[in-house]
Formats: structure tokens, C-alpha cells, sequence
């Protein structure tokens, strides 16, 4: 059950459906290229996704050549608890593009776990590393505010909540 699950077991999930995919992927095709995986997560998402990197590698799954960590949720509380556990980070390839992603007025997440995901990661080479701090703007009409909800889509049509239901046969309802 994926459906509510504590954030302690949301790597551990994410990584079985990426297996579950993998494998109904190489039976019957498409057939991905393991050379060109890339992981990319929003929020808890891109803590989520850094963890699925480092342990892609002893899962049998294709190593990621590059992780794009938006906004990634803090992964301590103020007393230093735990809210996500952060994988062994020592694992991630040292070939890795890693990108960390804070908005300047992302009060939510800040950008602690976005500049300790770059700090952590030492054998990953510095010119494979790059961490944006993305600018508001309030100088046109309407503002950008590069807070924790700025990657969602103005448009309803672009806003992945808004996605229609995929049935069994992949038909779109």
C-alpha cells in the first residue's frame, strides 16, 4: 500500500514500482536505453529521488547519469530529527550530473537540503555538481515568486494535479 505511507518507507516504494517498471519495460518494450536514466523530484520528491540514485546501483536497476533535486523538503526538524531518512550518498556515481534547485522565497523547504545534497556528495567531480538558487521577480505583472510551489503550472491544463485518470488499457477517460 503506497497510499499514506510514512516518509521513512517512500524510497523503499518508489524504488519497487522502478523495478516493477523496469521489468514489465524490458519484457515487452518500450525498451529504455540504461545509459540515458535521469531522476527528477520535487519537495519530498527530491529527496526521494537522490535516494533512489545511490541505491539504483545494488537494486540491479541502470545507474542515473544525472538527478535534478527541485526544492528538496528538509530532511531534519529543527531538533535534528529525522522527518526523511537521506540515503548513504557516498553510493551515487562519481560520473553523476547532480543539479540542486532552492527558490529564493521557498520558506518551506529553504535551501539547507539543497546546498547539504551538494556538500555530501564529495566524490561526485565539482564540475558535475550546480546548485540555482532561482530569483522572484516582482517587476512585471503577475509577480514570480520563486517559492515552495513556484514549479506548478499558472495553467491548469500544464498542472500535473489537474492529469486525467489512466484506466487498465491506457485509454485516457
Amino acid at each position: 500500500d503506497y497510499i499514506g505511507a510514512p516518509p521513512a518507507k517512500m524510497t523503499d516504494n518508489a524504488l519497487a514500482a522502478l523495478q516493477l517498471v523496469f521489468a514489465n519495460l524490458n519484457k515487452s518494450g518500450p525498451f529504455p536505453d540504461p545509459t540515458r536514466v535521469a531522476i527528477v523530484g520535487h519537495s519530498m520528491g527530491g529527496v526521494i529521488a537522490i535516494n533512489l540514485a545511490a541505491a539504483m546501483k545494488e537494486a540491479s536497476l541502470p545507474e542515473p547519469k544525472a538527478v535534478l533535486s527541485v526544492e528538496p523538503c528538509k530532511t531534519e526538524s529543527i531538533t535534528r530529527e529525522t522527518l526523511i531518512p537521506l540515503a548513504d550518498l557516498s553510493t551515487l556515481p562519481p560520473d553523476m550530473l547532480l543539479i540542486t534547485m532552492a527558490g529564493a522565497d521557498d520558506y518551506l523547504a529553504g535551501d539547507h537540503d539543497a546546498r547539504r545534497l551538494i556538500a555530501n556528495t564529495s566524490q561526485i567531480k565539482p564540475d558535475r555538481k550546480l546548485m540555482l538558487v532561482v530569483p522572484s521577480d516582482d517587476h512585471g505583472q503577475p509577480a514570480l515568486v520563486a517559492d515552495h510551489a513556484s514549479p506548478a503550472a499558472p495553467d491548469d491544463d500544464m498542472d500535473s494535479s489537474q492529469a486525467q485518470e489512466i484506466n487498465d488499457d491506457s485509454a485516457v477517460k
